[in-house]
């Protein structure tokens, strides 16, 4: 699991510092990674929320909640890979 995101990688740092935040968090600055898996909004900038992607590349699910400081307890990440698991053996 990493977080991407547009800003700065000194942003990211502090950020994540201030929040001891415990997993990887990346810099796409010009939204490339953004772009190509078109999560982008019109803004210009990625929707914040969580999303799935397998190992081909492709988004499987996109979880989001109102406002953008909440993210999703592990237990319901959990539970939407193991549905999309379930999807891709039928």
């Amino acid at each position: 699991m990493v977080g991407v995101s547009y800003d700065k990688v000194a942003t990211l740092k502090s950020f994540s510092d201030a929040r001891k935040i415990g997993y990887r968090l990346l810099s796409d600055e010009g939204s490339l990674t953004i772009k190509a898996y078109g999560i982008q909004h019109a803004r210009g900038y990625s929707l914040p929320g969580t999303y799935l992607i397998d190992k081909e590349g492709i988004v499987r699910a996109e979880l989001f909640l109102e406002g953008y400081r909440e993210r999703h307890a592990n237990s319901e990440l959990i539970a939407a890979a193991k549905k999309i698991q379930t999807a891709a053996k039928k």
